[in-house]
């Protein structure tokens, strides 16, 4: 083959490269909507079932407590009277929360 034979089997090759790449990012932007909706479509779902804000709100209230045990236990040395101090706690919230929404 001679030098122009090659040349135009390259240039052939390029577009062929150009149109593949060309499909390729077509068909990646129709996957990227896909997965756009199909995210929207889980969120809504959780958020309807309340999944996400149930298990959150779990996770959340056990870190807290392992922290109001673990403080309780530094300062007073043992978890006799934890409960007591907690529901303490929660009867203050709970009329503070009451004074709060008859103002």
């Amino acid at each position: 083959m001679d030098e122009k034979e090659e040349m135009a089997k390259l240039k052939s090759m390029e577009s062929d490269v150009k149109k593949m790449c060309s499909d390729l990012d077509e068909k990646r932007a129709d996957l990227m909507a896909d997965i756009e909706k199909h995210e929207k479509e889980v969120a809504k779902f959780q958020k309807k079932l309340k999944i996400v804000d149930s298990s959150d709100s779990f996770n959340k209230m056990v870190s807290l407590v392992d922290e109001i045990y673990t403080m309780y236990v530094a300062h007073y040395g043992d978890s006799s009277g934890l409960y007591d101090s907690i529901k303490l706690l929660l009867d203050s919230r709970a009329k503070f929360s009451d004074q709060a929404a008859k103002k």
